[in-house]
């Protein structure tokens, strides 16, 4: 099987620089995953995206940026009114169908960085 190789305005990717740009694109899916265990670590995670943000730029590591902060964003007030809906259990509910939601969206986002495919 053939790697693919991405031109981003006449340079190509592949190099060394490509392959820290991709891992810090791993760390951040792993940080929102690890969530689910610690807490915080999505807070961690998004703040990596948006410090890395303007450095992915022009890659096909951008897509997958963008991607993580929105579905922080999305996440986040779904993730209140689930709590606070708690109270009358139905918040239950909410957030498990947003942990299912989140965890689809981190898969998918992995797995298409792992074939080196832009969202």
């Amino acid at each position: 099987m053939e790697e693919q190789a991405y031109t981003i305005e006449g340079t190509a990717l592949g190099s060394a620089d490509d392959a820290r740009l991709k891992n810090y694109v791993y760390a951040m899916y792993i940080l929102y995953l690890c969530t689910f265990f610690f807490g915080f670590t999505i807070f961690i995670g998004v703040m990596l995206a948006y410090i890395k943000r303007n450095e992915m730029r022009g890659t096909p590591y951008a897509a997958h940026v963008e991607y993580l902060i929105a579905t922080f964003w999305i996440s986040l007030p779904i993730a209140i009114v689930g709590v606070i809906l708690s109270l009358i259990l139905i918040g239950f509910l909410v957030l498990g169908i947003l942990g299912l939601w989140f965890v689809y969206r981190c898969l998918k986002g992995l797995i298409r960085l792992n074939d080196n495919k832009p969202l």
